[in-house]
């Protein structure tokens, strides 16, 4: 079942992209979902933050098109 609290968990354990996936299916069934969409905004003002620490950020986070690249990413993040 998919809910907040799974979205919660997906994204502490650095698993953005399931997270996000999840977010957005409680916002279609539930546009009013007040915590998805903050969850959504939060993750969005995250990737900005991202994008303008580093250049090369822009290749790993923003234009990211293939699980790889994903990975490579979460990867990267676990270091910090």
């Amino acid at each position: 079942m998919k809910t907040v609290t799974l979205a919660s968990l997906y994204e502490k354990q650095g698993y953005i992209r399931e997270a996000l996936a999840i977010y957005w299916e409680l916002l279609e069934k539930d546009p009013e979902n007040r915590v998805a969409l903050k969850a959504l905004e939060r993750l969005a003002k995250e990737r900005r933050r991202f994008h303008n620490l580093h250049p090369k950020l822009t290749h790993y986070f923003v234009k990211m098109q293939s699980s790889e690249s994903v990975k490579r990413f979460e990867e990267w993040l676990m270091k910090w």
